[in-house]
């Protein structure tokens, strides 16, 4: 199974966005978008045809407006989609589903955290969305992944619990140095952060790779992850 997660910042970056997801789209079974709105629809429309899509959205005011897409392949068996924090107006936004794939069940879970405050510390808020994702991800059978965009530093109790909990953190096992790039350093050059975005999995669970590509299709990075 092999998944990309991406926030996608609305399509912004359309042609290079374009070639990578078609290119992507032949080795890739699922795509988890956050900020999939704007040019993404007509993106996603043209360049994953054989996948099936499933899509979420919560607007809570002008500046925390959440679009959540999952693409997952036709061939791919599907169900149990659940739309979390919908109804919240605290907390960001997420997909999860169950899948099974070549002999193996999974639960993939697909989360955009809330933005505010924008220096990504902890807050109540945070450490509370951070509790329900993983007593959600917990119930879901198979080998487990959650990613996205949490909008939390790395070092935040709110992403450290998930290690407490027994899972695994692959942006820091595998010493990812940024998940962003320079199109937010430029508009931020006063306030340049380099984590946002993470993917765990069980402790156990057993990785073929994992890689966050400097390839600039947005303003966050790509993390692609394959068991």
């Amino acid at each position: 199974m092999r998944v990309i997660f991406l926030n996608a910042w609305h399509g912004n970056l359309g042609q290079q966005l374009r070639t990578y997801l078609a290119d992507e789209a032949a080795k890739t079974q699922v795509f988890c978008f956050q900020e999939c709105d704007g040019e993404m629809g007509t993106i996603c429309c043209d360049t994953l045809k054989d996948f099936t899509s499933f899509t979420a959205h919560k607007k809570l005011n002008d500046r925390e407006d959440f679009m959540q897409a999952v693409y997952v392949h036709k061939k791919i068996w599907l169900e149990n989609q659940k739309i979390l924090f919908a109804k919240d107006t605290e907390l960001g936004l997420g997909l999860s589903f169950e899948a099974a794939y070549q002999g193996s069940r999974f639960g993939i879970c697909n989360i955009h955290g809330i933005s505010r405050p924008v220096d990504k510390k902890d807050t109540a808020v945070r450490i509370q969305q951070s509790t329900k994702l993983i007593k959600h991800i917990t119930k879901m059978p198979g080998i487990k992944i959650l990613g996205g965009d949490f909008n939390t530093l790395p070092d935040e109790k709110s992403i450290t619990m998930f290690e407490t909990a027994g899972y695994k953190s692959l942006i820091k096992d595998f010493a990812v140095n940024t998940t962003r790039n320079r199109y937010v350093w430029e508009r931020y050059p006063k306030n340049k952060m380099y984590y946002s975005d993470y993917v765990f999995v069980e402790r156990g669970t057993k990785l073929k790779s994992f890689d966050v590509p400097g390839i600039e299709v947005s303003d966050h990075l790509p993390m692609v992850v394959e068991l």
